[in-house]
């Protein structure tokens, strides 16, 4: 097991930690968007058409902020999570996850077809997006994304579709089961 590696499940096991402590209240929720070249697109049915190439994830979170995340290129998840089925059935969050780099400093993104992986705001020091701001209440977040963990990138085309399963989550102390606050789903396709 590479040196990365073990620091990244560490530091994914830390911020499980942190989030089963936080005590947050049913009333956390939040939103997701994506913007291309400084502008919000629009969003329909969970679609968003977008050029091929880097594009920005924007979130507005109200209470807790600690999302798992599965990002795919075949749509199991997606339809799973949209159809409604319970979290422990979503094919994307069956196996253990891992949290990706600070500040997301490497602007890729982790595919996976049975594992999640954990972004988080614990304060300006400690969170997995490139920026973080209060707008009153509201945590305003972005996570650029430009490639991915597999070394391809967005702009070379090879890769038609993605799609995304953010949960709003939290662990249960007594039964380490995750307790799903809200999920978000979304099929970006590049055109």
């Amino acid at each position: 097991m590479t040196r990365l590696y073990k620091t990244q499940v560490v530091a994914f096991l830390m911020a499980v930690c942190a989030c089963a402590t936080l005590g947050y209240s049913q009333s956390a929720t939040f939103s997701v968007r994506v913007a291309q070249n400084g502008q919000l697109l629009p969003t329909a049915d969970g679609e968003v058409h977008l050029e091929p190439g880097p594009f920005v994830l924007q979130f507005r979170f109200n209470g807790a902020s600690d999302l798992l995340v599965n990002a795919s290129e075949t749509s199991e998840t997606f339809n799973a999570a949209r159809e409604g089925l319970p979290f422990s059935a979503l094919p994307g969050f069956l196996q253990t996850g891992m949290a990706e780099e600070w500040f997301n400093s490497t602007r890729e993104l982790i595919l996976s077809t049975d594992a999640p992986h954990a972004w988080f705001f614990e304060n300006d020091s400690m969170h997995r997006f490139d920026s973080c701001v209060y707008e009153g209440s509201t945590l305003v977040c972005n996570r650029s994304v430009a490639g991915f963990l597999d070394g391809r990138e967005l702009s070379s085309g090879e890769i038609p579709s993605l799609y995304l399963v953010f949960v709003l989550y939290t662990y249960d102390q007594a039964t380490y089961e995750v307790l799903e606050y809200q999920r978000e789903s979304l099929h970006l396709i590049f055109e």
